[in-house]
């Protein structure tokens, strides 16, 4: 598991010319659909972008160029209502959380299969809300998990990270 952690990349840079089978995207969207949540809510809904419509929308809601070159998405929402709520009265609850761990299930399954992604949070939610008729209060767009083969080898791409005695604390 340290191996596929270390040696994971965000891909800016997709092969466009390479499909990525139907079986492995279905192997990819049930790492997130079997990942854990709080009190085994499953608080999300997944949608797998493949069309030249649904993926011009994608395009739509993050304007990078680079982008269109991901061979599929899969737009992570979070259904805000079967979300657990901490029970400490700030209103605080999993979706996020949740959601995210899901998102990294999918991306460790498709490296784990030699598919490159990146995780987007920087996009237009609004506009992703009215282009795909969704509801910020009952289905809430999270992320976009750009998905395709890397262009470049990613054993070349940089790998940073703090040291661990910076972001551990032994008590």
């Amino acid at each position: 598991m340290l191996d596929l952690l270390r040696t994971r990349r965000s891909i800016r840079k997709f092969d466009a010319k390479k499909e990525v089978p139907y079986e492995t995207l279905e192997r990819i969207i049930e790492a997130g659909h079997i990942a854990p949540s709080a009190c085994n809510r499953q608080p999300w809904h997944f949608y797998l972008i493949r069309s030249e419509e649904a993926r011009k929308k994608i395009w739509a809601c993050y304007d990078r160029e680079w982008v269109q070159g991901a061979y599929a998405y899969v737009l992570i929402t979070g259904e805000v209502d079967q979300c657990w709520t901490y029970p400490d009265g700030v209103g605080d609850t999993s979706l996020y959380t949740d959601c995210a761990i899901a998102t990294t299930s999918m991306m460790l399954q498709a490296w784990s299969e030699g598919v490159g992604t990146l995780w987007i949070c920087n996009f237009d939610r609004p506009k992703c809300c009215e282009l795909f008729g969704l509801d910020v209060n009952v289905r809430r767009p999270i992320s976009i998990l750009a998905i395709g083969y890397p262009e470049v080898d990613p054993n070349t791409l940089p790998f940073k990270r703090k040291e661990l005695d910076e972001v551990l604390t032994e008590l």
